[in-house]
């Protein structure tokens, strides 16, 4: 049965996270493995920086996120992740390029990776299928068109 209206349980009160109030958007997702947050952000100047909780030392410190990219600071990014502990971070450029990286927690990350066949997009999110673990992509552009892409193997 769906709850409508509520999120359910207590919510505690709003903290700030440390690093700066200079930030344009954020995303979370969860490790499959550990159950332990992370972060993703774009501050204003373009640059995307990453965090995760650890079980004994608690937040650690925002890092770089490599590439040397400047990322839009009018869109999100977005972090999905898999049953099996890989990820999708889908970020847009601040030129409109849909950038797509993949990985393991704990294992490391792959390259980015340009996603052809648009232009000028204007927003984009990822997800996994459950049934067999494969990534989406799901990308509206700048006319409001909405395309998606699936990973078929």
């Amino acid at each position: 049965k769906i709850r409508r209206g509520t999120f359910g349980g207590k919510w505690g009160g709003w903290s700030t996270h440390a690093g700066g109030a200079n930030w344009a958007s954020a995303t979370s997702g969860y490790n499959s493995e550990t159950n332990l947050p992370r972060m993703f952000a774009v501050n204003k100047s373009g640059q995307m920086y990453y965090r995760y909780l650890t079980s004994s030392k608690g937040w650690s410190d925002w890092s770089p996120v490599a590439g040397g990219t400047q990322w839009s600071t009018d869109t999100k990014v977005d972090l999905s992740t898999g049953e099996d502990g890989e990820f999708t971070i889908t970020a847009l450029t601040n030129n409109g390029t849909l950038q797509v990286r993949n990985g393991s927690f704990g294992d490391g990350w792959g390259d980015w990776a340009a996603h052809k066949g648009g232009a000028n997009w204007s927003s984009a999110t990822s997800s996994f299928n459950t049934g067999n673990n494969l990534r989406r992509i799901l990308t509206i552009d700048k006319e409001g068109q909405m395309f998606y892409r699936y990973r078929l193997k």
